[in-house]
């Protein structure tokens, strides 16, 4: 395919290069990803991320979700998404997993692929489980290679839990993040709570202004714009750590 301003490379040619690679011009302090909120308070709002907090958190979700390089994720949330693209593809990769990715959900197909490639890692939002479970050919699936099932996005039904957990054994852990953290801040696995991040009470502004700010302190300093409300012009607003 034809790309406008650039080449394009059959994947093959690419791995067989033998080529010295380009000098790294990057560092872990520059510019990665300037993901977008969903706008829930507001305009979105675009969140500055360095490569370093990306890279922290694609290794903090591997480590914390006891990822190996055997695991078989299924990739079926957005990936221009901080799940999709953190803690689901980014983390694969840093672990060397093997990832099947869904360019769009089909109950159906995720159920053959969950039962066909044994898939034992599955980030998702509640209403792909019930939509799964519901389908009339669920009895069709093999799901007993499933090791942890997560997500977010809405709140899990007990109900569901409860099934999943009787049936599979598996314990839903469902996480609440943000763009602005670029990854989960806190994960709740019933009857557990791991926290991933820690919010700090440090929240400015008024009612008045319409603004406010709550910084997530971490290891990972990131940097937010957040457009002004007269216009979309963007300020940057260093995190806590940054002098």
């Amino acid at each position: 395919p034809a790309l406008e301003g650039g080449q394009a490379h059959a994947w093959a040619d690419a791995l067989a290069c033998t080529a010295a690679p380009p000098a790294l011009l990057v560092g872990l302090n520059d510019l990665a990803v300037l993901p977008y909120t969903s706008g829930t308070t507001g305009l979105p709002k675009g969140c500055m991320h360095l490569h370093k907090s990306i890279m922290h958190n694609a290794v903090a979700s591997s480590l914390w979700g006891n990822g190996a390089a055997d695991n078989v994720t299924l990739a079926v949330v957005p990936m221009f998404h901080i799940t999709g693209m953190v803690s689901v593809m980014h983390a694969a990769i840093y672990m060397g997993a093997t990832l099947l990715v869904m360019p769009r959900w089909d109950r159906d197909l995720a159920g053959r692929l969950i039962s066909r490639y044994k898939v034992t890692t599955w980030t998702n939002i509640p209403t792909m489980v019930i939509d799964l479970l519901a389908s009339p050919n669920f009895a069709q699936y093999d799901l007993s290679s499933l090791a942890y099932i997560g997500g977010g996005g809405a709140a899990m039904p007990q109900a569901v839990a409860q099934r999943l957990l009787e049936h599979y054994g598996l314990r839903y852990a469902e996480g609440y993040g943000l763009t602005e953290t670029a990854a989960p801040s806190p994960t709740k696995i019933k009857g557990f709570l791991h926290s991933f991040t820690k919010v700090s009470s440090a929240v400015t502004g008024s009612a008045a202004s319409g603004v406010s700010r709550a910084w997530v302190a971490r290891s990972n300093p990131a940097q937010y714009t957040w457009p002004r409300r007269a216009s979309c012009a963007p300020i940057t607003v260093p995190s806590p750590h940054t002098p």
